[in-house]
């Protein structure tokens, strides 16, 4: 791991000792692209406030009438728009905004690593069901890929389905 979370993260240098000893290859880091909180409705979380704006990486985005979501592809369950539907608008309508830039994906990693693998899209599986990701062709290519080195040995044949769309339930759970 690199550039791990300081000693003064935690509240004793026993705790960051623990940390370090249950989290050899596991450091979290996380980002929020949205800088502020006020738009969504204060009593309930779940919900947007029209008329509100989200901050995106310093861009201000005003929540939209329903019609924009519609003409987005997005189905609202409700009149008034819920938080994951709200992402859903945000992240296609300000993709680059809404992922990791390049030094916050890299931020624990040592800069002499090379990228060996990056994926926008792939088949991933239904693990709410019984299917596990060790069963997945996608999952079983990347493991093959990092086993030999070969960066080739990753060619997906399977359906994409990372986009929401493919998971109508997700955000509602």
């Amino acid at each position: 791991m690199h550039d791990r979370n300081p000693s003064s993260n935690y509240l004793t240098e026993e705790a960051y000792r623990n940390y370090l000893a249950n989290n050899v290859y596991n450091e979290s880091r996380f980002i929020y692209p949205i800088s502020n909180s006020d738009w969504q409705d204060e009593e309930d979380l779940e919900y947007v406030k029209f008329g509100s704006k989200c901050i995106l990486r310093e861009i201000e985005v005003i929540i939209p009438e329903n019609a924009d979501f519609q003409n987005s592809g997005i189905e609202l369950e409700e009149e008034n728009p819920q938080t994951f539907e709200f992402c859903r608008l945000i992240a296609a309508k300000y993709r680059d905004q809404v992922l990791c830039s390049e030094s916050e994906r890299r931020v624990s990693v040592s800069p002499e690593l090379e990228l060996v693998l990056q994926l926008d899209e792939w088949a991933h599986p239904d693990i709410s069901g019984e299917e596990l990701p060790s069963s997945s062709e996608t999952f079983k290519l990347i493991a093959k890929m990092l086993e030999t080195g070969n960066k080739q040995a990753y060619k997906a044949t399977g359906k994409q389905n990372t986009h929401w769309v493919n998971w109508p339930e997700a955000g509602t759970l």
